[in-house]
């Protein structure tokens, strides 16, 4: 574990990098204290994933109810507006259709109703044109009627999709340039990384040496905002995210709009044929037989087939809603039967010493029973300042705690993760512990806590030139003094550099 001087005093694990893992800092605590939560999690990530994709499956499938809705030209009932484990609310699920406007009949009772007009057409004496004229004229105009306003809709609706496929193709083309941004910020981090604009100590480019300085844009009256390549590519990153969720639900839609259109295209073509063929009656010899007539029947024996397929939909979804339900329970139940384990008593003998080790190190910003390591989020295995025992809502310790407090705070924490860590790695670097004035008498006792455990090593980087207040200066001398000349190697480094080829002559 390595705390450098830039940034590592500023908070807890500050310095960690991104690798894009859900809430890293917890995980690695958990690791770090062998804690069962950390199967657990893993095993409650795993689940809650589950339990998203059910979900997604459940509202995929809750829609589909609507486009057959829309496709059938009926009302779905009792459809559950949120996920439900109780499968009698998904027998309940059913279809009604309206027929006038004060009468609604169910599936049976429509169903039904087509099969009589069946069966009346096949009965009926062959029709001629002369005994029907009136009655086949007043059917035209009415067909002609609501051939025009399905029309009309067809076309608005037609019209839409298209304005949605073409925001799909430019919501498809930001996604597009957004990826290749987040690849040019990966391509910049390396290069910063690698310090490849520190070249003797001069801000040049690589490619063309040209001088780069801070200052490009710079104006006493105009400020840019300035963010780091890694927040630029975090903010970036989340982008991509939300276009892609916007992408697939638009891409639903779509889809499911165009099915819908096929259905209304289909329903003007034979709006198109009845009103064909009762124009051939309307021109045609009084004597002949009625054409209109056998296209009608033709047109009830294929709605009749559409409802029995519509019939074979809703319970095929209905099926699917019992198995996402039954997967749903169990997952439920998955999550309800994770084991805590002996996390508590672990996590309490963790407090205990990070505690003691914060007051040996003369923190003074809040009394003892107001700090405790938190259990739940937010703070989640960290410190938490509270005002009373009974206080439901705790602080962050940082801002609760004097600039030289909450350095003590990450010296108690890292070295409390050390000693109780049964999967700690054994190593610990500070930079520079000395920070925003802390005593002498603090750093002593640092020195002490890091001396006494000989299984692991903790590595101090400082500087023997600081102050660390006006009145203070570093005193290594006096920071060593008392420990058990075996327990530490000082080595000075003098005016050498820090990374220097070793001389095997001392060894």
């Amino acid at each position: 574990m390595f705390i450098e001087q830039t940034k590592g005093w500023s908070d807890f694990f500050a310095t960690m990098p991104y690798f894009g893992v859900t809430k890293p800092k917890e995980k690695v605590i958990e690791f770090l204290l062998n804690l069962d939560e950390s199967e657990n999690s893993t095993k409650r990530d795993t689940y809650i994933r589950s339990k998203g994709e059910i979900i997604d499956s459940w509202n995929k499938s809750i829609r589909s109810f609507s486009f057959l809705e829309k496709q059938n030209n009926a009302t779905i009932t009792f459809v559950p507006k949120n996920i439900t484990t109780d499968k009698n609310e998904i027998e309940k699920i059913s279809s009604i259709f309206q027929i006038s406007e004060d009468k609604i009949v169910s599936y049976y009772e429509y169903l039904n109703n087509k099969s009589e007009k069946i069966s009346e057409l096949e009965n009926k004496p062959f029709a001629i044109i002369e005994n029907s004229k009136d009655e086949i004229l007043s059917q035209y105009e009415n067909n002609v009627v609501k051939y025009n306003e399905l029309k009309n809709y067809v076309v608005m609706f037609e019209s839409k999709l298209n304005i949605e496929k073409l925001q799909q193709q430019n919501i498809n083309n930001q996604l597009i340039v957004i990826e290749k941004e987040i690849k040019d910020h990966n391509n910049l981090i390396k290069v910063f990384n690698n310090n490849l604009f520190k070249n003797n100590n001069e801000a040049k480019c690589p490619t063309c040496s040209q001088t780069v300085t801070p200052d490009i844009l710079s104006r006493p009256d105009f400020e840019i905002p300035q963010f780091s390549l890694e927040e630029n590519k975090s903010f970036l990153v989340s982008q991509k995210k939300i276009i892609q969720t916007t992408v697939k639900s638009l891409s639903e839609t779509i889809e499911e709009k165009t099915t819908l259109l096929q259905y209304f295209k289909n329903n003007l073509r034979n709006k198109e044929s009845i009103i064909k063929s009762l124009s051939r009656d309307l021109i045609a010899d009084d004597r002949a037989l009625s054409e209109s007539e056998v296209v009608k029947k033709l047109q009830l024996q294929q709605e009749v087939k559409n409802l029995e397929q519509f019939k074979i939909q809703i319970d095929e979804l209905k099926i699917n809603l019992v198995e996402l339900a039954n997967k749903y329970h169990n997952i439920l139940k998955a999550i309800e039967g994770l084991e805590q384990s002996d996390d508590e008593n672990i996590l309490n003998s963790f407090e205990s010493n990070f505690k003691y080790l914060l007051y040996k190190f003369e923190y003074d910003s809040n009394r003892d029973y107001q700090i405790s390591i938190n259990r739940k989020d937010p703070f989640k295995y960290f410190p938490v300042y509270k005002r009373g025992k009974n206080d439901t809502q705790p602080q962050s310790i940082r801002i609760n705690s004097s600039a030289s407090d909450f350095v003590r705070n990450i010296w108690a924490y890292t070295l409390a993760l050390r000693d109780n860590g049964v999967n700690h790695p054994g190593l610990i670097m500070f930079d520079e512990p000395g920070q925003h004035k802390a005593k002498q008498s603090s750093l002593k006792e640092l020195f002490k806590k890091c001396s006494e455990i000989k299984d692991k090593q903790t590595i101090i980087f400082s500087s023997t030139e600081k102050k660390l207040d006006e009145k203070e200066k570093f005193d290594l001398n006096e920071l060593i003094k008392d420990l058990n000349e075996n327990s530490f190697k000082l080595i000075n480094l003098g005016n050498d550099k820090v990374i220097k080829q070793l001389s095997l002559k001392n060894y």
